[in-house]
């Protein structure tokens, strides 16, 4: 591989780390700062895009770039199932909070009546 091809396979390894470390966040239940490392994570893909636009391709970087990109799509998977559990949580708390209220003006009316 020459160097701009090991300095995108770089890139992929770099994106992989902030992935890892958006689901340590996500584990943590730290979500505004899930929010802001989107951005970043955002920022590095578009970066990697561009830079890869023109880059000759050959088996070793084809290579060394699917092994990780196989890794980024584990971490994506994982962070997308908490993500899910994470909007289950709200769905259900939402749902809660609409059943009390409903108890509540029930509740209101008996004692108006």
């Amino acid at each position: 591989m020459n160097e701009q091809q090991q300095d995108i396979v770089a890139g992929y390894a770099a994106l992989l780390e902030l992935n890892k470390k958006m689901i340590e966040i996500a584990v943590a239940g730290e979500w505004e700062n899930l929010v802001e490392m989107k951005s970043e994570h955002l920022c590095q893909v578009e970066t990697l895009m561009s830079i890869e636009y023109d880059v000759a391709v050959n088996d070793a970087f084809r290579e060394a770039k699917r092994a990780v990109l196989i890794q980024i799509a584990a971490t994506e998977q994982e962070l997308r199932d908490r993500l899910q559990l994470r909007m289950d949580e709200l769905s259900g708390a939402i749902s809660q909070a609409r059943s009390q209220r409903r108890v509540k003006k029930a509740y209101e009316k008996a004692a108006i009546c």
